[in-house]
């Protein structure tokens, strides 16, 4: 290097080492607020001095640049840690920010609170929020109906309230709804939807401003949620979602989905947790809970799961009694077991009959199936109703149990008819029919 560059490089370095201008200060100020909202993430981790994984960032990110943004994924992916620090990092960046933050019940919320945001996100994971929490900056309020956390730098401020209807009167900059799927939407909609409000900047209080609607602010609505059945109105909300992402909206939508890979990926959990986790679920419940699959029909589906479920609970079962109480009910008095029947019920037992015993490697033992149904027809005798009132198996073909079990549930339920498929039944069916018979 001549000596003329390191004369002109020695320039440089006390050109920049002089003073800045309370205007530049001003201006860097503005600039770099502005570049920290415009990516959230990047704040968290220079600024809080957060480490976070790059899907975290994602979604952080993602928050911060929507209107409307939805997150749905399976159990032990930090949802509501992220939704933790988006609320901090909006109180923080923009001066007098009113959250409201919504659970289930307050029970789940304080949860939340004392968990994800005074433990992790004040105590353990960013020095810069200890900081502030340790001096008084950041201070949790518990009470009856609500919880409050104030930023009292900039009277900004999250309110944690229940899903119920005692919750109304706020007036929120940010909605953020904790596992929405358990939120009544008529909750959701009715009560904290209406309470959206755009945040009023210092500067917008002057007259050269308060009249320019391209500075009014959006407010913002964020759903959390994990994925269960395609009816329940969340699958709605989201597809809702999707479709606006795709689609030419003044508002901006965004979403993002993550299953158990992604915690595996990330070394929350390894993959002998997850083999646990499924061992102890259906495949049903493993498809949600995990790889977060909604369940349900097909689009354009004659009968659809809410039809089933619908009709899935009884509002009295039958419970056949056991000897003990057969014998202690009859000689009461009380018989029959079962409630009385209807005007014009019938009552029926059937029964499916297993045809193998055979357990190896590549087949398994069929099931015997006894059942209770009774009908009757309504009020306005319309239509006739039917209940599937009880229902047992047999592992394989035990037809002297199965017979016995036949001749009790006969008198329990006090059957009209016995229904039974024949078809690779090994007795004779006439010595079967007998049987039934004389039950």
């Amino acid at each position: 290097m001549t000596l003329e560059e390191l004369i002109m490089e020695k320039k440089k370095r006390i050109k920049r080492k002089r003073r800045l201008t309370k205007d530049e200060r001003k201006r860097q100020v503005r600039d770099w607020c502005t570049f920290y909202r415009r990516n959230w993430d990047i704040y968290a981790v220079e600024r809080l001095q957060i480490n976070l994984k790059m899907f975290q960032r994602l979604v952080i990110h993602l928050i911060g640049v929507s209107d409307i943004f939805y997150l749905m994924c399976s159990r032990g992916l930090s949802k509501t840690f992220m939704a933790a620090l988006a609320a901090f990092i909006e109180c923080l960046l923009y001066p007098n920010s009113h959250i409201v933050l919504t659970a289930a019940t307050l029970k789940t919320a304080k949860k939340m609170v004392t968990d994800k945001m005074q433990d992790e996100l004040c105590g353990r994971f960013s020095p810069v929020l200890n900081w502030m929490y340790e001096n008084k900056l950041i201070e949790f309020h518990y009470r009856d109906e609500e919880i409050v956390v104030n930023f009292k730098m900039n009277d900004s401020w999250i309110r944690v309230l229940p899903a119920v209807e005692g919750s109304r009167g706020e007036r929120a900059t940010a909605l953020i709804f904790e596992e929405c799927r358990l939120l009544k939407k008529n909750i959701v909609d009715g009560v904290f939807v209406p309470m959206r409000s755009a945040r009023v900047p210092a500067y917008r209080t002057k007259p050269e401003y308060e009249n320019d609607k391209r500075l009014v602010e959006r407010t913002k609505i964020v759903y959390l949620t994990s994925t269960r059945y395609k009816h329940e109105w969340f699958w709605t909300s989201w597809k809702s979602c999707v479709n606006n992402f795709f689609a030419q909206t003044k508002l901006v939508y965004n979403i993002f989905a993550g299953d158990i890979l992604t915690s595996v990926f990330h070394n929350f959990k390894t993959e002998e947790d997850v083999e646990a986790d499924k061992a102890q679920m259906s495949d049903i419940e493993a498809r949600m809970e995990l790889y977060n699959e909604p369940q349900g029909e097909i689009e354009g589906s004659f009968y659809t799961l809410q039809m089933f479920n619908a009709n899935r609970i009884i509002k009295k079962a039958f419970v056949p009694p056991t000897t003990e109480e057969y014998i202690v009910k009859y000689s009461r008095g009380e018989f029959p077991w079962f409630r009385e029947k209807k005007d014009n019920e019938l009552r029926a037992l059937y029964v499916d009959f297993a045809f193998t015993d055979t357990v190896n490697e590549n087949s398994t033992a069929d099931n015997t199936v006894i059942g209770c149904m009774s009908g009757y027809p309504n009020e306005n005798k319309t239509r006739f109703l039917r209940n599937c009132d009880y229902m047992e198996t047999y592992s394989g073909s035990e037809k002297d149990e199965s017979l016995l079990r036949i001749r009790e549930l006969f008198f329990y339920y006090d059957v009209d008819v016995v229904l039974v498929d024949l078809l690779r039944f090994t007795l004779n069916p006439l010595n079967c029919w007998d049987a039934f018979r004389v039950a």
